[in-house]
């Protein structure tokens, strides 16, 4: 059984808390925060220990992964850490800040041996998995020449007020692109592959006397199997909605959206061939694939077989995500992905 220890207890860890639950791979061995009160409540509603700093996490020889739920600027430091300490991650999205954190990431994996799985969880439901069958089994749909993602949410002043780290280039990275659409642009890398250059505009439309990120972004996407991305995104809406992603092949048309997957016909009636599981633990927006992700982590980790979302995996996305804010604070110019 591995023993996990969930690293900030604010409100993304409890969808981990339920995956590691929902798996006979593992257990809670721990929970972390530097606010003890979180910490102490945390505890007692999963039934284990408390601890009150990352050091006590990394020389703790009885925690085998460690679940990075924190600030995005802590991600990249506190992974790596980690997997110096002889522990596993599972590391909460965005990947990494800049091209610099990307590669101290990706050497520190190499160094050590340890695995990185990345909660790109979107990719576990089961209307994508639908998708992605149907892609690796039918010829008859042909090429896929076009992909387009869209996310239309809300985050209001409640939200940036509630932690201060939100809403700040130095310690969020950003907003719109890194927090919200980053499991729509995956979902695009998903199934198009990696990017060859991206042109994109972000802004700040709405909360700009809240916020000095992005509350707003559209872009322009080349793959580099010459398939063409549209992409848009906004959390300055009234409410919430799924992500949309809509996949053009030369002789069918696929979208998922409202949390099913669609075929479209030639005169744009859909017909629905999977809907994702109706019980989904947490917001409704996020999909219900945490457990799914955590369960086929901790299952390679324990018996060596199966797949989970690995760094490798993660790498197109955030390199894309990268490259537009690069291209958007340059002025919309095309910028190449892979530089």
């Amino acid at each position: 059984m591995l023993r996990g220890c969930i690293v900030g207890c604010g409100a993304i860890s409890t969808m981990h808390a339920m995956g590691i639950n929902a798996t006979e791979y593992g257990v809670i061995e721990a929970v972390c925060d530097i606010v003890p009160e979180r910490a102490d409540k945390a505890a007692k509603e999963y039934g284990c220990r408390a601890l009150y700093s990352f050091e006590e996490v990394l020389s703790d020889p009885a925690i085998d992964v460690v679940h990075i739920c924190t600030p995005h600027h802590l991600h990249v430091e506190m992974t790596v850490r980690a997997l110096r300490a002889g522990k596993h991650v599972l590391q909460e999205k965005p990947v990494a800040l800049s091209r610099e954190e990307l590669k101290i990431l990706i050497e520190a994996e190499k160094e050590t041996g340890k695995r990185v799985c990345v909660s790109l969880q979107t990719r576990s439901n089961a209307g994508i998995k639908k998708l992605f069958e149907i892609i690796k089994t039918d010829t008859s749909i042909g090429k896929l020449t076009g992909v387009t993602g869209v996310l239309v949410w809300n985050r209001g002043e409640a939200y940036y007020q509630k932690d201060g780290w939100r809403g700040r280039w130095t310690t969020e990275g950003g907003s719109l692109l890194c927090n919200q659409a980053i499991h729509t642009l995956d979902l695009m890398h998903y199934f198009a592959g990696p990017a060859k250059r991206v042109r994109a505009h972000i802004a700040t439309n709405w909360w700009d006397d809240i916020i000095e990120t992005e509350d707003t972004a559209n872009a322009l996407i080349e793959f580099e199997s010459g398939v063409r991305g549209v992409f848009f995104g906004t959390n300055t809406y009234t409410s919430s909605s799924p992500a949309m992603i809509e996949l053009d092949f030369e002789h069918a048309r696929f979208r998922y959206a409202d949390q099913a997957l669609y075929r479209i016909d030639p005169q744009g009636h859909a017909e629905c061939l999977q809907k994702d599981a109706r019980k989904t633990p947490g917001k409704v927006v996020w999909g219900s694939g945490h457990p799914q992700l955590i369960y086929d982590f901790y299952q390679f980790l324990k018996e060596g077989k199966g797949t989970y979302l690995s760094l490798a995996d993660a790498l197109p996305s955030a390199m894309t995500l990268l490259s537009m804010y690069e291209s958007g604070k340059a002025g919309n110019v095309w910028t190449d992905v892979s530089k």
